[in-house]
């Protein structure tokens, strides 16, 4: 049986994954606009929105993966790479924040604070149990 903390990581974590692709759609065009501008030159501008699709979707299955990795497969050690990920993340909101805040970076915000939740629920004693369990 899973324990609470990790269904509710479950929830938050795949809930800022959904999260990320809602963002992705929702300003696929105006960043797709800014790509190509700052490709014009380089006559890449074409490939930009082709770019953005591989780059969301390269990243939407490593996130999976992570959170397989973690949520069914018990492998407590992915929670120490999530944490890393969400530092790394957590560094580039001042670059964020400089450019402007708008839907993008609200829904990125909502999302790195969901992902924090998810990674704090790994860390509760009934998490630290399941995931013992495993190791036997």
């Amino acid at each position: 049986m899973r324990p609470d903390s990790i269904r509710n990581f479950d929830r938050l974590y795949l809930g800022a994954v959904a999260l990320s692709m809602v963002s992705f759609v929702l300003t696929y065009s105006q960043v797709t606009a800014m790509l190509e501008a700052e490709l014009a030159g380089s006559g890449a501008e074409d490939i930009g929105g082709t770019a953005l699709i591989i780059g969301i979707g390269i990243g939407t299955l490593i996130s999976l993966g992570l959170w397989y990795l973690v949520s069914r497969m018990r492998i407590e050690f992915i929670k120490w790479i999530l944490i890393l990920l969400l530092v790394y993340s957590l560094a580039g909101v001042p670059q964020s924040l400089e450019m402007g805040f708008g839907l993008s970076t609200a829904l990125g915000l909502v999302g790195l604070a969901m992902q924090a939740g998810a990674i704090w629920f790994l860390g509760r004693p009934d998490a630290k149990a399941w995931f013992a369990e495993k190791r036997g």
